[in-house]
């Protein structure tokens, strides 16, 4: 019988009978021995081949079998048992997700931990069991941990690749898992590279597999993978139009159910910017409901966005029998109760309900809310940060939650929490962490250090249903309620555009300058409302927090009272509040040097990429100014300016550093801006953030680099997915940087004002940067604005008087002494 199983599986096919006999003579040795022990290795694996191939067949040929799942689980436990059996780790696979499947998901993490140990040097097996680890740790929250699954199933990929050269689509579906990974870390840029992967994998398996039914799998996975980084990414128009397609395609009940949920979170985002499309949304969300089993913890979620659909429709009483029956759902099978308390928040505010429910609410959006921050601090480190607060439901639970409390608690108590909340999001920082700062408590200490009488924050928070913008000092708040994102996000696009494409002519000028006062204008209603300027009257200083939230906008060129408002405050960007208090309070260190790096030189690895500059011309007038205003000034030019001589000149005793070359953007690179130095015989001159590991950075840095703070767009994340980001971490106080590119002229120009306003009037860098743009206004904001200072404004670089200065202070004060002591010995007689 043995050999008869063996023979048929070995071609694909088992003949009922034969199927039945050996499962009745292995059930009868199980009951009469308690245990299988007296079978042979060979007879096990042959049972477990058989229950995995009858569990896959769909010819209906095995009615009298019972439920095959229970007949597969018994198989796993047996090769569970006997880790050299072949079919264990595919057997696990089928019995873990049907447990995931049945709500039971502590158990089937326990299960496939002591089978990826169990399988540990089969490497095809461990691979594909790692695949599924990973995604059940992804949904679980724990991303640390997924991300060491899809590590080691890479590993595994490799062993196997070289043991069996064979094609399997077993890194495709590694790099599935990645991408799913790098979209729940809010890194939509790496998901699309992990995308091409997949892309390439897959589509190198399917040219050489012969037809096989997981062919239809890695189709359809594809679709979800590319559904995925579109949803990401806010392409829901493409998402709707390939899902639709795929569903009219799709034969399968499972991949329908799943699609169809997709194409309704399209649809409900666009229904967000397109009210006519609520009916679309709604339609797509009651059609996925009624094809989902009545255990499916997706219903949960499907019901609150039903429940939310209802609610924007004004059709209060099915939003509640929706949200109630989520609630059912929730308690019953499990679900997104995010989801579910965002809608009733939602519900409550807009039915007016009594403030017993509000409370209610706020305390289950704040249960979530610290749910979502514990599952956020767990998430691994990147050299390139995270996005922590990048999508959905991330932002809306902590909007919602300032909703509720402005409501029930009243301004300024409402801002006192928003900011508590926001320090505690920061506390997830990349830089934070990296530093290892201090916890931010309730915000207090923060708080008093970061405002004081003549300074104070603006932190704007976008939301998709709500924004808000949040302005306080040591001694009041004002928090105003904004527009949605989605509604002014355009217009940031388009003003941004205008700033940084200069004129064609002079001709364009005038024109351009009125588009620009009349787009600055309108955002300057949505970020600056009259609540918020009022309050800002009484400041010198304005540390804007939330630039990694909305995007590259340069606050400076909004028009303000007929002025800018970069002419009327030293404006400065606060990456966190962590980190700006940790900064703030560090010891002023003494220092009075400068080091510049001037690099006209194009290195030989530029010119091979193609990348043609001009010429940077380094003035030798500049550098006597440079060195007349600083004390002890060193420059490094031309051939010199090397890698290894930002690292001499990083030497500690410097209080600026200004490097002045050409900046680059390459997506192979984390982060992707770099600068262009002189190469050498052990560097190529392309000097990446990785490059400046180990060096001390000065207070100030100064980066004259076109696009130094370029980077993937991290909603949320502390500023480290750019240049000044990397500075920062190493040491610096504030960097000044630009997103656009510059004219070296104005540039150089504006530091210079900056520089002197540092050293002969003490001014903190924050009001020195105004002076400078004062001094620059009559230019074009294209060529006035475009440089910030990113980090702790409000910090001032020690000055030090040059010699003849301090020999004119030590006569004055060598006769002042002589004075007086004529003067006692007068009296004295």
């Amino acid at each position: 019988m043995l050999q008869r199983a063996n023979r048929e599986l070995q071609s694909d096919q088992l003949n009922p009978q034969l199927w039945r006999d050996l499962d009745r003579a292995f059930r009868r040795a199980r009951n009469s021995l308690w245990d299988a022990s007296h079978w042979s290795l060979p007879e096990l694996s042959a049972y477990c081949e058989a229950a995995l191939f009858v569990t896959d067949d769909g010819s209906g040929l095995y009615p009298d079998q019972g439920p095959l799942e229970l007949l597969l689980r018994e198989a796993a436990d047996l090769a569970l048992e006997h880790s050299e059996l072949y079919s264990g780790p595919e057997l696990e696979q089928i019995v873990s997700t049907w447990l995931v499947q049945d709500g039971e998901r502590d158990r089937a993490h326990a299960r496939l931990v002591r089978a990826t140990h169990a399988y540990r040097d089969a490497p095809r097996g461990l691979a594909q069991l790692e695949t599924l680890r990973a995604r059940l740790e992804i949904d679980s929250g724990d991303l640390a941990a997924a991300g060491a699954a899809i590590e080691r199933g890479l590993l595994a990929a490799t062993r196997e690749e070289l043991i069996a050269p064979a094609p399997t689509p077993l890194r495709g579906w590694l790099e599935s898992a990645r991408l799913a990974w790098f979209a729940r870390l809010g890194l939509p840029d790496h998901a699309t590279q992990a995308l091409e992967r997949v892309r390439a994998e897959f589509t190198r398996w399917l040219a050489l597999a012969d037809p096989d039914p997981e062919c239809e799998r890695v189709r359809a996975q594809l679709i979800f993978d590319e559904n995925t980084v579109d949803l990401a990414s806010d392409r829901h128009e493409r998402v709707v139009e390939r899902t639709t397609r795929a569903i009219e395609s799709s034969v399968d009940p499972a991949e329908r159910a799943q699609l169809r949920a997709t194409l309704a979170e399209a649809l409900i985002e666009l229904s967000l910017d397109h009210e006519a499309r609520i009916g679309d949304a709604l339609a797509s969300v009651e059609s996925c409901l009624a094809e989902r089993p009545p255990n499916d913890p997706a219903a949960a979620r499907l019901l609150a966005h039903c429940a939310n659909l209802h609610r924007r429709r004004g059709e209060f009483d099915s939003a509640r029998s929706a949200l109630a029956a989520a609630r059912a759902s929730a308690d019953e099978v499990g679900g997104d109760r995010v989801a579910i308390a965002l809608a009733g928040a939602a519900l409550a505010r807009a039915t007016d309900a009594p403030r017993a429910d509000l409370e209610a609410c706020l305390s289950d959006v704040e249960a979530q809310f610290d749910a979502l921050l514990e599952e956020w601090a767990a998430a691994p480190q990147r050299s390139d940060g995270i996005g922590f607060l990048c999508y959905g439901d991330r932002r809306a639970l902590l909007c919602e939650s300032i909703a509720l409390r402005l409501r029930l608690d009243g301004e300024q108590r409402a801002a006192q929490a928003t900011f508590a909340s926001l320090a505690r999001v920061h506390e997830c920082g990349s830089l934070h962490r990296r530093l290892e700062l201090e916890p931010a408590g309730d915000g207090t200490r923060i708080r008093s250090v970061l405002c004081g009488a003549s300074r104070g924050l603006v932190i704007v928070l976008p939301g998709s249903e709500q924004s808000f913008v949040l302005a306080l000092d040591a001694d009041g708040a004002r928090i105003v309620e904004r527009p949605a994102w989605r509604h002014w996000r355009a217009l940031q696009r388009q003003w941004v555009a205008l700033l940084t494409t200069a004129p064609n002519d002079a001709l364009e000028r005038p024109r351009r300058a009125a588009e620009i006062a009349r787009v600055g204008s309108m955002l300057r209603e949505v970020l600056l409302p009259p609540a918020v300027l009022e309050l800002l009257k009484r400041w010198d200083e304005v540390g804007v927090v939330g630039w990694e939230w909305i995007g590259y906008l340069p606050f400076e060129s909004l028009p303000v009272d007929d002025s800018a408002f970069g002419l009327r405050w030293g404006v400065y960007y606060l990456p966190s509040l962590t980190l700006g208090r940790a900064i703030a309070e560090r010891a002023v260190r003494e220092l009075s040097g400068a080091r510049v790096l001037a690099a006209p030189a194009t290195p030989s690895a530029a010119l091979a990429r193609g990348w043609a500059w001009d010429e940077i011309l380094w003035s030798p007038r500049r550098e006597a100014a440079l060195r007349d205003l600083w004390s002890d000034t060193m420059v490094r030019t031309g051939a010199a300016a090397t890698l290894a001589a930002l690292r001499e000149l990083c030497d500690g005793s410097a209080a600026v550093l200004e490097i002045e070359a050409h900046g680059f953007y390459d997506v192979e690179s984390v982060p992707p801006a770099g600068f262009a130095l002189a190469s050498t015989a052990t560097h190529d001159g392309l000097t990446h953030a990785s490059d400046l590991s180990g060096i001390t950075a000065p207070p100030l840095v100064v980066l004259a680099v076109c696009g130094a703070a370029r980077g993937p767009l991290r909603s949320g994340d502390d500023g480290l997915a750019h240049l000044g980001g990397a500075w920062l971490g190493l040491g610096a106080d504030c960097v000044a940087i630009a997103a656009a590119d510059l004219r070296q002229s104005s540039a150089e120009a504006l530091i210079d004002v900056l520089y002197s306003n540092l050293r002969t009037e003490g001014s903190s860098v924050a009001l020195a940067a105004r002076a400078a743009r004062r001094a620059r206004a009559a230019e074009d904001p294209f060529e006035r604005d475009l440089v910030h200072i990113v980090g702790f404004g409000p910090r001032t670089v020690a000055v030090q008087r040059r010699a003849g200065q301090l020999a004119w202070i030590a006569a004055g004060v060598v006769g002042a002494l002589g004075l007086g002591i004529a003067l006692y010995l007068r009296r004295a007689r």
